[in-house]
């Protein structure tokens, strides 16, 4: 549990314009990373792979969505830059042990969500 932490510790969660132009195009996209403090090829500096930008709507998703899509950013900036939505998925159930899922919602087509055991899971690193 002690890593798990270290990868949430770290993590930063910003509001970001960019985010919010995303979202306007696309109802789903609620966050993305790799672009802050950085370069225009948004792989940016060591500060980039530790800040999440999500949009204001964010904030008045359910609970199980926000730790859906907080999962499987944290995914991407695990697996880097090049990886992939199957991919960053896939890191974050062997990093953080939680499952992704999707599912059509009012908030938007085929958005990440956790069940409840995962969202205890996510929660207690954040709360550690």
């Amino acid at each position: 549990m002690q890593l798990k932490k270290l990868l949430i510790m770290k993590i930063k969660i910003k509001h970001c314009k960019i985010a919010e132009e995303d979202h306007k195009d696309c109802k789903r996209w609620y966050a993305h990373t790799f672009h802050y403090q950085g370069s225009d090829n948004h792989q940016g500096s060591v500060e980039s792979r530790e800040i999440i930008c999500v949009a204001k709507d964010f904030d008045n998703l359910p609970i199980e969505h926000k730790m859906g899509i907080l999962a499987h950013e944290i995914g991407h900036l695990i697996a880097g830059y090049e990886a992939d939505e199957i991919t960053a998925d896939i890191t974050a159930k062997n990093a953080l042990g939680v499952r992704i899922r999707y599912m059509n919602s009012e908030y938007g087509r085929n958005l990440q969500f956790l069940n409840k055991a995962d969202i205890k899971i996510m929660q207690a690193m954040l709360n550690e």
